[in-house]
């Protein structure tokens, strides 16, 4: 491999001269590198010239300028007088581009205004000798995808029967990643360790090679996951190894709207979040929504339960969007947990002995929200937190606790009992106290007044 020089000029006049081993892997980047972002107020030339006898082929992996005010204009040549290819802003990623000049060369302008930077743009470049008819494969696809393995294929666009795979933990530069050379395709990867992985592919032409395309992103499946587990969206993303499909994306915030606004996090200690569908826009009947759970094993738990919490409340029709809860068996069972098209008043906490659906080792929770409200969908938002497979525990927390009748110094409160108990114990103080650090009651009943209250 040879190395690349480039020039970069900037607007003050000032000329610079680096060397960067592009054809081993070097990255081309924008000025804060990959894990700043640009300044304000840049002009910027870079040219990337080959050795003579080569042209270059310039890949974006990651782009994101200001939309309309920062801009890279790229051209096929050795300065601005070449050929434009194109003007980009915004975040959709261009090219690849591979220059057409006898120099091999493309150019790089990049202007951003006096305000407001982004991360910029991460690039690949790689070197091949002009005229060469070694084309590379496109169309990467995976499939038979498991926690250890999968299938890797590719159109090919010559009459090429070898090619060379280089793949890497995602992220690698290229260069630095295992190369395979195989003959035939589609290939199959196994005994893999890295979860997720990028991959890349070039033509083998014998006395040639063609580029190399990629990155090609592949996210192996998760392992099952032992029980106990516990998952109170403490992330505004969505948690590693649980997957969602459908009509919308499931939000995981405490952002809800309408009744739902004061719903707050369910999670005791709170500064966590939950699973929730919008049901502004898209609804209507058949806009669903589904969450899957990772794959969790109980075989080491003796009374195998679920927990999970959900809110749906609307007190401006008392119509409702629909909530199904699904188990799943790795052998392909399916059990239905629960079907809600109604109030839950507050928070509402669930339970299933799964010792009364299943037999099996390996399962999984679906959450499905079809937003079906009678009337308006938009005004039922439905919230799930705090999913929990454990052992069936004895004493379970109480739900919907109310209050009402509030004055300056007395409140009625009220709740319904988590399963057959038949006393309490409250504890309350001034908003934000610590638990633990308040005044504690407990009563036999599951309403009552607390009086004299002072703040």
């Amino acid at each position: 491999m040879k190395k690349l020089y480039f020039l970069l000029l900037f607007s003050i006049v000032t000329l610079l001269s680096f060397s960067q081993n592009y054809c081993a892997g070097d990255h081309f980047v924008d000025s804060g590198g990959l894990n700043n972002n640009y300044s304000n107020d840049e002009n910027i030339t870079t040219v990337i010239t080959p050795d003579p006898g080569q042209t270059i082929r310039v890949a974006f992996n990651a782009f994101d300028l200001e939309a309309g005010y920062d801009f890279l204009s790229i051209y096929d040549g050795v300065d601005v007088n070449a050929p434009l290819l194109g003007t980009f802003s915004g975040t959709d990623i261009p090219g690849p581009f591979v220059a057409n000049n006898a120099t091999g060369s493309l150019t790089f302008v990049f202007t951003s205004d006096y305000s407001v930077t982004k991360p910029g743009w991460d690039a690949v470049v790689q070197c091949q000798a002009v005229g060469s008819n070694c084309v590379e494969p496109s169309d990467l696809t995976s499939s038979n995808i498991t926690v250890n393995s999968f299938d890797l294929d590719w159109t090919t666009n010559g009459s090429e029967t070898s090619w060379e795979i280089q793949y890497g933990v995602s992220g690698f530069s290229l260069g630095s990643g295992t190369i395979i050379q195989t003959n035939s395709k589609p290939y199959s990867f196994t005994g893999l360790t890295d979860r997720f992985l990028d991959v890349y592919v070039r033509a083998n032409c014998g006395t040639d090679t063609s580029f190399w395309i990629g990155p090609y992103s592949v996210a192996l499946s998760c392992p099952s996951i032992s029980a106990p587990y516990v998952e109170n969206f403490q992330e505004n993303t969505m948690p590693d190894c649980w997957e969602m499909y459908g009509s919308e994306e499931w939000k995981f915030s405490t952002n809800a709207g309408y009744d739902a606004e004061n719903a707050n996090d369910h999670t005791i200690g709170g500064d966590t979040n939950y699973a929730w569908i919008d049901g502004s826009n898209p609804n209507g009947s058949g806009e669903i929504s589904n969450l899957f759970s990772p794959w969790i094993d109980i075989s080491n738990l003796a009374t195998p339960t679920v927990y999970f919490s959900v809110f749906s409340v609307n007190t401006f029709e008392e119509t409702y969007n629909t909530l199904d809860v699904v188990l799943h068996e790795q052998s392909g069972g399916t059990y239905s947990l629960l079907h809600l098209q109604d109030s839950t008043t507050n928070w509402h906490n669930y339970y299933f002995d799964l010792t009364t659906f299943t037999s099996e080792s390996v399962v999984r929770l679906e959450f499905i929200i079809e937003e079906n409200s009678p009337q308006n969908a938009w005004h039922n938002d439905i919230l799930i937190d705090d999913v929990m497979i454990d052992n069936l525990i004895s004493c379970l927390n109480p739900n919907n606790f109310t209050s009402n009748n509030i004055t300056q110094n007395s409140a009625d409160i009220a709740w319904s009992a988590g399963d057959t108990e038949t006393a309490w114990e409250l504890e309350y103080g001034v908003s934000g106290f610590s638990l633990g650090q308040g005044t504690s009651i407990f009563a036999n009943a599951n309403s009552g007044t607390i009086t004299n209250l002072n703040s």
